[in-house]
């Protein structure tokens, strides 16, 4: 319901710029220690549409998942990786 219950934020569209003031607001809402997901190659490098506006132009990204769309089974270890790093104390603390 909230940003501020969430450890993983996972982002699956391009940079555009009416959405990279909500999506930055959505991580700076979120507590330490957090882990950003890009999923697929939109959120990865802007895809077809929008070239270089990944989500790393907006927020700090610690997954990257290639793919248009990823596969599912490649989503749920991009989610294992996550706890992982939230468990092991390893995520970004930005």
């Amino acid at each position: 319901a909230s940003p501020r219950h969430a450890d993983v934020l996972l982002v699956t569209g391009t940079g555009a710029p009416g959405m990279a003031a909500p999506l930055r607001t959505t991580y700076d809402a979120m507590p330490d220690p957090k882990v950003v997901i890009a999923a697929g190659a939109d959120a990865v490098s802007g895809g077809l549409v929008r070239p270089g506006t990944g989500a790393a132009a907006i927020v700090p990204v610690d997954i990257w998942l290639s793919g248009n769309p990823p596969p599912p089974f490649e989503i749920l270890h991009a989610l294992l990786v996550a706890v992982g790093r939230l468990a092991d104390g390893k995520a970004a603390r930005r």
